[in-house]
């Protein structure tokens, strides 16, 4: 068990191993390869590794090293493969290294999002929209459906949940403010009843 091994190994200095989140995180992707340890079935195969590692007098140190290398080097979410001297002997450096370049090019792919088809543009649409409004509008607001329209050329009823959210958005910073004729729009309703229940207008 992991208590009674750090305890004898930092408080008696005896040679023995145990296995934290550190250690096993560390041992399993250098000997076993994988990204994250399996839940269950690995953990007497880690061990085995840990206690072969020990050496005779070393045990304190060992382990603490071990440790501190997955504290700061083989952490988790980030671990610095590139730098690690241990990388040409980690059974686990190709897969985690193709995580890394899959997870870059999502986030590529989603800054290449352009800034005309973003929700913080259409905000800005909304806002413009309800500044614009005819005076007779200014007190009632106006409804989604005709806001909609304004704000995107495209604006159809299955954009209603979207253009609800955004305005919701736009209401809790303080720059719009929505008026339901029943209170708690539901997005399972009908984009019509959706349509005739909201209203915008500025604060």
């Amino acid at each position: 068990p992991y208590t009674a091994g750090a305890i004898a190994c930092f408080a008696f200095e005896r040679d023995v191993a145990f296995i934290d989140t550190n250690i096993r995180r560390v041992l399993y992707r250098l000997f076993i390869g994988g990204e994250h340890p399996a839940p269950t079935g690995a953990e007497k195969t880690v061990m085995q590794i840990a206690r072969s590692l020990i050496l005779p007098g070393d045990g304190w140190r060992w382990n603490q090293a071990l440790i501190e290398f997955g504290a700061l080097q083989c952490t988790a979410r980030r671990p610095a493969c590139v730098i690690c001297p241990l990388q040409s002997d980690c059974a686990a450096f190709p897969t985690i290294q193709s995580s890394i370049s899959t997870a870059s090019r999502k986030r590529s792919d989603r800054s290449e999002l352009p800034f005309q088809e973003s929700n913080r543009f259409y905000r800005g649409k909304v806002v413009a929209a309800l500044r614009n409004l005819p005076s007779a509008d200014e007190v009632s607001g106006i409804d989604l459906a005709a806001l909609g329209s304004q704000v995107k050329p495209a604006f159809s009823e299955a954009d209603l949940p979207w253009l609800y959210q955004l305005v919701q958005g736009l209401a809790q910073d303080g720059l719009a403010q929505v008026a339901e004729e029943r209170p708690g729009y539901d997005l399972g309703d009908s984009p019509e009843t959706a349509a005739g229940l909201v209203r915008v207008k500025l604060p």
